[in-house]
């Protein structure tokens, strides 16, 4: 008997140890659940601005066109907070009928002369581009579109069907 006894503690005593190793855990976790975090965050502020030139037209005589714009991470009161990555890209429906090429205008500081860089684009649009924050920064570019008169069905709104799309997306920190 002694020994059934002694067992019975034993096996008591394990399941008691089982339930309160669970309990704990269990409480554990409800008070991990119950921590507040407090403090002062502020919204970032991402300004990307789009300044266009007066565009030339575009037409079956006069085939060739060109587009002038700046990108820039800042307005009249304020730059910028975050980095930004954006694309360009160009929307038409006469996509077969426009050769279109993106330059990105530098001026060579030795010579103090204007040098375009072309930037690749597949199906007309650019591979994200970065731009940082907090410092004022500026892009220029040029927009070359030549329309190809024999690959088209229509001569019409050459010019009104052409849209430049400018994408922004914050930089992940």
């Amino acid at each position: 008997m002694k020994k059934k006894a002694k067992k019975k503690k034993i096996i008591i005593i394990l399941i008691s140890l089982i339930l309160l190793i669970l309990l704990i855990g269990h409480a554990n976790a409800k008070m991990g659940a119950k921590i507040n975090l407090k403090g002062n965050i502020e919204v970032a502020n991402p300004i990307l601005e789009i300044d266009g030139i007066e565009s030339s037209k575009i037409s079956a005589i006069e085939d060739t066109g060109y587009y002038e714009f700046k990108i820039r991470n800042y307005n009249e009161n304020n730059i910028s907070d975050v980095s930004q990555n954006y694309t360009i890209e160009v929307i038409s429906s006469q996509k077969e009928a426009l050769e279109i090429e993106l330059y990105e205008q530098k001026i060579d500081e030795a010579t103090n002369e204007i040098k375009e860089e072309k930037i690749n684009m597949q199906e007309n649009k650019t591979e994200p581009i970065n731009i940082n924050g907090v410092q004022k920064e500026e892009r220029n570019y040029k927009l070359k579109i030549k329309y190809n008169k024999s690959k088209s069905e229509s001569e019409e709104n050459i010019a009104e069907d052409i849209q430049l799309k400018i994408h922004s997306e914050q930089q992940e920190v």
